[in-house]
């Protein structure tokens, strides 16, 4: 994101392709393909490549659309470097907790609670490596 200075006025300013590139990597860490995303913004499936691709117009609406679609902070989604989504896992206090491979949970339903996010954190990091592999 940068500032632009007309006259009297600072704006800031989108960079399309960073932002296409956070909807792309988004989208492929939730697993779902371009049409499906496209259906919840409520637009063709072409006008959404589009925007991955960073030729789409980016409008504050559509930043509050996806940071809906994708439960997170819209000034995250325009201000973040590539690759932020994966420092943010990277990174997670639970995934750098000294104990977390001896956890003992209070109970049944918080150790089931427990394995599921490790699945889902093994799942993500496989998406992860397919999507480096890709590039």
């Amino acid at each position: 994101m940068d500032r632009i200075t007309d006259k009297s006025e600072e704006y800031l300013f989108v960079d399309n392709e960073k932002f296409g590139q956070e909807l792309f990597v988004r989208r492929e860490i939730a697993g779902k393909d371009s049409l499906e995303i496209a259906q919840e913004f409520g637009m063709e499936e072409t006008e959404y490549l589009e925007l991955e691709n960073g030729k789409g117009k980016v409008t504050t609406e559509l930043i509050q659309k996806a940071a809906k679609i994708y439960k997170t902070d819209p000034l995250r989604l325009i201000s973040s470097v590539p690759g932020a989504v994966f420092k943010e896992i990277e990174n997670a206090t639970i995934l750098n907790a000294s104990n977390f491979h001896t956890f003992q949970g209070v109970n049944e339903k918080q150790n089931d609670a427990i394995l599921k996010l490790i699945e889902n954190v093994t799942e993500i990091n496989s998406r992860v490596m397919e999507l480096l592999e890709k590039k």
